[in-house]
């Protein structure tokens, strides 16, 4: 299994689309970012058409500091976005759905 379905599957066994979930799925993705060449921290934000909303700064060691958030009380709908932003100003954005994570787009 490709590290992309793995991210896919441990994001889509969490039934409501949690921030853990969220949180766990985009770890290896995140590293792969650091790989590319993208500089930490990150920026994070997580946001659905519901108005759910979590950002927060990761810099690959700490938990995340969370900067902003807000949750509807059904949690996020999908599809979410997920835009990431380094200190160089790079950014990349995924799209996390029912049967896939698309991106970075």
């Amino acid at each position: 299994m490709s590290k992309s379905e793995r991210m896919q599957k441990i994001v889509l066994e969490e039934a409501k689309i949690t921030l853990s979930g969220l949180v766990t799925g985009l770890r290896e993705q995140l590293a792969e970012y650091v790989v590319e060449g993208m500089k930490l921290p990150f920026v994070v934000c997580c946001a659905s058409h519901n108005g759910s909303v979590y950002c927060c700064r990761m810099d690959g060691e700490k938990p995340p500091a969370l900067l902003v958030e807000h949750f509807e009380p059904e949690g996020f709908a999908l599809p979410v976005i997920v835009t990431v932003i380094d200190q160089n100003s790079e950014y990349r954005v995924l799209t996390i759905d029912v049967d896939k994570i698309k991106g970075p787009h």
